[in-house]
């Protein structure tokens, strides 16, 4: 075969390939997920978790795992479809992003700490708390304490380790998985019943249309028990964790 023909023949293929390519790229529906949750336990958890969801839809939703933020912007620039669960006043912030206004979790939030005498509610306390929760600043506020905000949650795990904040705030479910990651032997928590975190579905604005049918699913899984197996999984240590949990308490 001479060259160009060759040539011509490679071509065509790559092109097709490319074109292929893009366009089952196209067709997948993408759903940012926390990367937090990226270990297999957690990511086939909640691959069942939103095929359940958006099975009314005739969707089979693709899990991409990214940083917090990361994926926020990524829904937001209408790269992907969807973001698996923020709180609304993260929402806000991100004119792209629709709610589904069923509320899929609510969150009982807890501090972690490394040293005990310090896990407690005290205006001598330095606490750290993810930026963007605004319950988390009345929280603050209505007891008058020292609260430091941050939107990584790693930069606040940091802080904790180092010693530079006392008490991180937040749901057992994201700051178990980064208490993993870490060299710590033992983390102290304490609940607070003062304060939890309600977390909700979001679409970017080209899939408003879906709004009602998502929210028509999520009620349906709450009278099914849908989020049990997830509400389960999180509240437990990831699988290999060697941490140890001490549990104080709750205030």
């Amino acid at each position: 075969m001479p060259k160009f023909v060759r040539f011509l023949v490679v071509f065509a293929t790559a092109s097709c390939w490319t074109l292929s390519s893009s366009a089952a790229e196209q067709d997948a529906y993408i759903i940012g997920v926390n990367d937090v949750y990226a270990d297999s336990q957690s990511r086939a958890i909640i691959q069942r978790l939103f095929d359940d969801m958006y099975a009314p839809l005739r969707i089979t939703p693709e899990l991409r795992f990214y940083p917090s933020r990361r994926g926020l912007q990524l829904a937001d620039r209408l790269e992907t479809d969807a973001e698996a669960g923020r709180v609304l006043q993260v929402a806000e912030q991100y004119p792209n992003l629709v709610v589904v206004p069923a509320a899929m979790l609510h969150h009982p939030i807890h501090f972690f700490c490394i040293d005990a005498n310090r896990c407690n509610r005290s205006q001598e306390h330095l606490f750290a708390i993810v930026g963007g929760f605004q319950a988390g600043k009345a929280y603050c506020d209505k007891f008058g304490l020292d609260c430091f905000f941050d939107q990584s949650l790693t930069f606040l795990k940091t802080a904790l380790t180092n010693g530079a904040v006392d008490v991180l705030v937040g749901s057992p479910p994201t700051i178990l998985n980064l208490f993993c990651q870490s060299a710590l032997e033992q983390v102290y928590v304490r609940r607070e019943s003062e304060m939890e975190i309600i977390s909700y579905h979001l679409v970017n604005r080209l899939h408003n249309d879906k709004v009602p049918a998502l929210q028509a699913s999520i009620e349906r899984m709450h009278r099914e028990g849908g989020f049990d197996e997830f509400k389960r999984h999180i509240n437990q240590l990831p699988v290999n964790c060697g941490i140890e949990i001490v549990e104080l308490k709750r205030l």
